[in-house]
């Protein structure tokens, strides 16, 4: 967290909080994902190529919760990204807040670099005054999928899809107009 400035994964950083097995006693025992919360009150959250950042879980456990606000920023997210969980419906969660986030069609790109990656949740804020799209061919899955554009448009020509193992739900707002 930074009440002043950016905070930034570096080239070749790698942050795992990535659940793990153990065998205690003959048992597998599997632990989720853990939470990773990078907040930049006054500055930017950047994730620069290269980076990787994992929050994944093991065995059956539930995903965990990936995190990025910047209220007065800029989100960056262009290294790798992984919340995965064998069972769907205990997906990991990506929230977004900030003056501009990643586009929609990034958001569905992160989603692609692994199976059920953030199937649990997709919580995603756009503080600023720009639309937001998600083109034709493009998709977004999870349980949950909320997306706000407070100063923007919305339009959606791609597939929101919260129709996993369980009904979940979709939650779409702007302040200009949707389509």
């Amino acid at each position: 967290s930074a009440s002043n400035g950016n905070v930034t994964f570096a080239v070749d950083s790698t942050t795992a909080l990535a659940g793990s097995t153990r065998t205690i006693d003959g048992t597998d025992v599997s632990t989720g994902g853990g939470t990773l919360t990078a907040s930049a009150l006054a500055g930017n959250v950047v994730e620069v190529a290269g980076a990787g950042i994992d929050v994944s879980a093991a065995g059956d456990a539930a995903g965990g919760r990936a995190t990025f606000s910047a209220p007065q920023g800029t989100v960056t997210l262009a290294g790798a990204l992984r919340g995965t969980a064998t069972d769907p419906v205990r997906g990991a969660t990506l929230a977004l807040d900030g003056l501009a986030v990643p586009s929609l069609d990034a958001v569905a790109a992160i989603q692609q670099q692994a199976g059920g990656n953030f199937s649990g949740a997709l919580d995603l804020r756009q503080r600023g005054a720009d639309d937001m799209s998600l083109a034709a061919g493009h998709a977004l899955a999870a349980d949950t999928v909320a997306i706000a554009v407070d100063g923007g448009a919305l339009a959606v020509a791609g597939r929101v899809d919260a129709g996993g193992s369980a009904a979940g739900s979709i939650e779409l707002s702007a302040r200009g107009d949707f389509w």
